[in-house]
């Protein structure tokens, strides 16, 4: 790798490194218990009600924008290499405009930007798979049992990641890298298969893909930013589900209404979302959809936090590409899309993926 990337890749790194850290901080609600109390609280007395959400201060990204300019400067050949760099430079700024566009009515074009739309052929399979008749599951499992679950599985694979309970959160999990984290939703109830499941999802693809990049002589290809890698790094995750008989089909029921929920939150605001959604859910998994996609939205706007339809949208991506025999270990290089997997690979000095799910090692 010439001197000029060199430079480029560590100044990509370092400007990372907050983003990634902050990002989904930034766009969580700090208000969310207290809004989804009230919101309740008005569906019981049969009141109208649009939850008013707060969030962190404003973050000064002045520096992280100033290095991926420099970064992007010195990317001024169109080698292999470059492409790669440019393409996470050019992901992380995008990802940098859409937190400084929360709470504003840019906010959700510039997610649309990020992370585009549903397709009518994907919101067409989602309402196929919500129509199929399910057995009403009971979620039982506690975050504090599933932590101790995990907490095992991570000491037998000899993963140095700590697990967390959190009250500020969308999700019902989600990793940090960077923090070496897991973090669990403490307000969320799981289902009972949950920590082989999320051990499939979230260290089975997001860690690995991590610490596999981590390896490579470019060290941004354990980034992951965009849509582009949001819907191969979601899609993976939920393909291995299938693949290691976890999933459920109440979790792609989940998947499917986080899609169709995009789609009808861009037209329509919050109560409207959630009214819709009840078709499908009971109250509580409406609400959570609902809030998951109307993060960063103005209050009672039209308009939504798009990444959410990556889950199944990149799932059926990458169930086409595994017919198409496309080798997955590919995919396992680092934090790269289907998009990057083609020239990737290619790259000098490449290392082979250490890091992969048990059921491609079989």
């Amino acid at each position: 790798m010439e001197n000029s990337s060199k430079i480029a890749d560590k100044l990509i790194y370092s400007s990372a490194g907050k983003i990634e850290s902050i990002f989904l901080n930034s766009i969580n609600p700090t208000n969310s218990t207290k809004e989804k109390e009230e919101f309740f609280s008005a569906q019981d007395r049969f009141d109208y009600y649009e939850p008013k959400y707060k969030y962190l201060p404003e973050v000064d990204f002045s520096e992280q924008k100033n290095q991926l300019a420099k970064a992007l400067q010195l990317l001024e050949s169109n080698g292999i290499t470059e492409k790669i760099l440019k393409n996470k430079a050019e992901q992380i700024l995008s990802e940098i405009a859409l937190v400084e566009n929360r709470n504003t009515k840019k906010f959700s074009n510039s997610s649309k930007k990020s992370y585009k739309k549903p397709t009518a052929k994907n919101i067409k399979t989602a309402n196929e798979i919500l129509a199929r008749p399910i057995k009403p599951t009971e979620n039982k499992l506690t975050p504090a049992e599933l932590k101790k679950q995990l907490e095992e599985k991570l000491s037998k694979a000899k993963m140095t990641y700590t697990i967390v309970l959190s009250n500020q959160m969308s999700a019902k999990a989600s990793v940090h890298p960077s923090e070496r984290k897991i973090k669990l939703n403490e307000n969320a109830k799981f289902e009972d298969c949950a920590a082989e499941r999320l051990f499939v999802h979230e260290v089975e693809t997001h860690i690995y893909r991590n610490l596999n990049g981590l390896s490579q002589p470019i060290k941004s290809l354990a980034l992951g930013f965009g849509g582009e890698n949001l819907e191969t790094e979601e899609g993976l995750a939920a393909f291995n589900e299938t693949k290691a008989s976890v999933s459920s089909e109440q979790q792609m029921r989940t998947y499917a209404g986080r899609l169709i929920a995009v789609d009808y939150a861009l037209k329509h605001n919050f109560s409207e979302t959630y009214d819709y959604l009840k078709t499908f859910f009971d109250n509580e998994e409406a609400y959570t959809i609902t809030q998951r996609v109307k993060r960063g939205v103005p209050y009672g706007e039209k308009g939504a936090f798009t990444k959410d339809h990556c889950y199944l949208s990149g799932l059926i991506k990458l169930q086409e590409y595994y017919e198409k025999e496309k080798p997955i270990l590919d995919l396992y290089i680092g934090k790269i899309s289907i998009q990057e997997a083609k020239y990737a690979k290619k790259l000098p000095c490449i290392v082979e993926p250490t890091y992969l799910p048990r059921w491609l090692l079989k």
